[in-house]
């Protein structure tokens, strides 16, 4: 019962929403939500881009965020998904890195591939951004990794279409899935 309490806490918010008149539902579900969110420690994981270093760069963290739109040339594109800010059960680290040399911030769930590109490849441990799924789960989507190679830049995005975009005309090559995550509210 402990593995799936968290989906049941899902399961009984969406009936609490069938239950409630469509604008009282709405209500419900905005309130129920952040509820939700705070009780099974889900964090807004927030997305900005560099052009003039093209440099995709996620955080958890609404400070350094902002930090990064007024301060470093960032410019803001909204919440990319919805993580966990502790680890909970069926999760695992999603591992940050930074390249200062090609300006590019890198995202996994592999110890081995983290530990990889900062050994070998130039990349600083920025620790860990947060826990997302390894595989897919109730209510999760994948997040999709795309590198461009020409621009030193690791993308994520849970839009396939934007997936697609990116791989046909801007110059990104897919990398798979780099794990699941909720969408964002």
């Amino acid at each position: 019962m402990v593995r799936y309490a968290h989906l049941f806490i899902l399961v009984a918010a969406a009936a609490v929403a069938i239950a409630f008149p469509l604008s009282d539902a709405l209500t419900a579900r905005a309130q129920t939500s952040s509820s939700i969110d705070q009780l099974l420690n889900l964090v807004p994981w927030y997305r900005a881009y560099n052009p003039s270093i093209q440099d995709h760069f996620y955080t958890p963290d609404l400070n350094e965020w902002n930090n990064a739109i007024h301060n470093l040339g960032y410019q803001a594109e909204g919440i990319a998904c919805r993580i966990h800010s502790t680890q909970e059960y069926d999760t695992v680290p999603f591992y940050r890195t930074y390249n200062p040399t090609v300006y590019d911030h890198f995202y996994t769930t592999s110890k081995p591939e983290r530990d990889n590109a900062i050994e070998n490849l130039g990349y600083h441990d920025e620790g860990i951004t947060g826990y997302i799924y390894p595989e897919p789960f109730p209510f999760a989507v994948p997040l999709y990794r795309l590198y461009s190679q020409s621009g030193t830049d690791h993308f994520y995005t849970i839009s396939a279409a934007e997936r697609d975009n990116a791989a046909a005309n801007l110059g990104y090559n897919e990398e798979g899935i780099a794990g699941y995550v909720l969408p964002p509210q």
